[in-house]
């Protein structure tokens, strides 16, 4: 080989090997992009749940602290009321109703509360919301084997998740049954929920379960946990969360 071809060959070589340099740093800083993007998406969902927890204590203080007290005293008011005798079951009526919204306040108070407002943990704060929905519709089973010492923020996580799942199958699935079974292995905690109702397909996913899915799945990543969904048109949906002890 002589010096034109030596060098012609050396040349060749050299621009290959800058073309490659150029490829890999393309590939790479596409990567690093998609990766500040999605650490971008992660933090802005972090910050949204947290928004969103936020003003849900707010707005149940509220209900409980400002708008509970006036309606209390509306029905004081009322019951110290003496009409005229045919008006009597008017006012037994009214009082009724301002009785119906005070519970139903508590109510909605108990459900934008952190779990950690009610006693026993998420586990039986789950329990209790299953039974003060008590839809004769669907019948809702929530079982645990075991439950692992989880701190008061991810306690929340997990009962928000349930929530969730509870409240996507009374919202889409038009489901009869929801199982939902929680379990303590060595290494892993375990979230599996199962129910018959209409299921959906993979493409209709987003438009099925919306916002409520992606809070979902910030909220399983900041518990460093995995979530599978299992889904069948016309025999129901599956949840699989594992959550790393």
């Amino acid at each position: 080989m002589d010096t034109k071809e030596t060098q012609l060959y050396y040349t060749i070589l050299l621009a290959l090997l800058l073309v490659a340099v150029i490829i890999y740093y393309c590939f790479y800083s596409m990567i690093r992009q998609q990766r500040r993007t999605r650490e971008k998406d992660k933090l802005h969902l972090e910050q949204e749940i947290f928004r969103i927890e936020e003003e849900r204590s707010r707005i149940a203080k509220d209900l409980h602290d400002d708008l509970g007290p006036y309606l209390s005293i509306v029905a004081q008011k009322l019951d110290r009321m003496n009409p005229y005798p045919e008006q009597h079951e008017l006012k037994e009526e009214c009082i009724g109703h301002v009785n119906e919204v005070l519970h139903k306040i508590r109510l909605i108070t108990k459900n934008m509360l952190p779990y950690a407002a009610e006693a026993g943990g998420p586990v039986q704060a789950v329990q209790e919301f299953v039974r003060r929905l008590n839809d004769p519709g669907i019948n809702i089973i929530v079982s645990c084997q075991s439950f692992p010492q989880f701190t008061d923020s991810q306690g929340s996580h997990i009962y928000r998740l349930l929530k969730e799942i509870i409240n996507n199958t009374l919202k889409h699935s038009r489901a009869g049954t929801l199982s939902i079974n929680l379990d303590c292995q060595p290494t892993t905690f375990l979230i599996k929920s199962y129910d018959n109702g209409i299921g959906f397909r993979k493409q209709d996913k987003t438009n099925t379960t919306g916002v409520g899915l992606k809070i979902m799945e910030s909220r399983v990543s900041q518990l460093n946990g995995k979530m599978k969904i299992q889904s069948i048109p016309g025999k129901g949906t599956s949840f699989v969360i594992s959550i790393p002890l």
